[in-house]
């Protein structure tokens, strides 16, 4: 599904059979990481992210508008764009650490992964 697209170079891709879980190379700079976050992982963010969304620590990270709409494009979901530092200690705690082995372990299978290290959230 990856070959020949235009503005691809299906020289540089290097698909192999889907893995059920670990990190997977499809080219140069783009790695799938399957099952990165645990279940108890995932549901302990989710929980963080919701506590967030409904304003509770900070009225600036909420996922709703002063009439209540949804806050984001058209209305359909709630959005938070800022700056980690700006987000509670609890979330901070979760969230950078994940970033962190998930560009660790994508860069031990593609060199051409570049140094990241996150500094904002898109929620």
């Amino acid at each position: 599904w990856l070959t020949r697209r235009p503005g691809r170079n299906d020289e540089a891709i290097l698909v192999g059979e889907p893995a059920s879980a670990g990190a997977m190379l499809l080219e140069p700079g783009l790695v799938i990481l399957r099952e990165a976050m645990g279940e108890k992982a995932q549901v302990q963010l989710a929980r963080e992210a919701w506590a967030l969304g409904n304003g509770g620590s900070n009225p600036r990270h909420s996922f709703f508008e002063a009439d209540g709409t949804l806050r984001g494009p058209k209305g359909s979901r709630g959005r938070i764009f800022d700056a980690l530092a700006n987000f509670r200690a609890s979330f901070r705690d979760i969230v950078i650490p994940a970033c962190t082995s998930w560009v660790q372990e994508a860069q031990a299978i593609d060199p051409a992964m570049p140094r990241h290290e996150a500094t904002h959230l898109l929620l």
